[in-house]
């Protein structure tokens, strides 16, 4: 997990330009197991609830050249897309320009949040797979 005072909450849920992000053959790939290492999770009374700690899963600004390898799922989140109680964070970290993290805004239950971006990730108005002349032109 990446520290706060190496994040800058950007304030918005309308994603301001695309964001690529790898993921499998039919979807972005927003899964349980990823999100827990991923995010902070605490259980209270007995239910997994994510924190809205600045932590999420990982986007990035253009296709990197770890997407670029072959046989890689990328994704693309078109830009204009909103996400409800869902922002975006940009990592101000040396290194690790472009990367950005979609964050629940809120305390949620973690199975809120993972089918809040599942359900996104279907959504073929809002996130589609590149080709793999998309990938490599990237």
């Amino acid at each position: 997990m990446v520290n706060s005072e190496d994040l800058y909450i950007m304030g918005i849920n309308e994603f301001n330009e695309d964001l690529f992000r790898m993921g499998n053959a039919s979807s972005p790939s927003f899964s349980e197991a990823r999100g827990l290492k991923d995010c902070l999770v605490v259980l209270i009374d007995g239910i997994q609830i994510v924190r809205a700690n600045r932590n999420g899963f990982s986007a990035f600004n253009s296709i990197t050249s770890v997407m670029k390898r072959k046989g890689k799922n990328v994704w693309k989140i078109k830009k204009g897309t909103t996400l409800e109680d869902i922002i975006i964070v940009k990592d101000t970290r040396l290194g690790h320009e472009g990367h950005y993290m979609l964050v629940p805004s809120k305390d949620m239950p973690f199975k809120k949040y993972l089918g809040i971006l599942e359900e996104f990730g279907l959504d073929k108005s809002k996130c589609v797979k590149l080709t793999p002349t998309e990938i490599a032109n990237g």
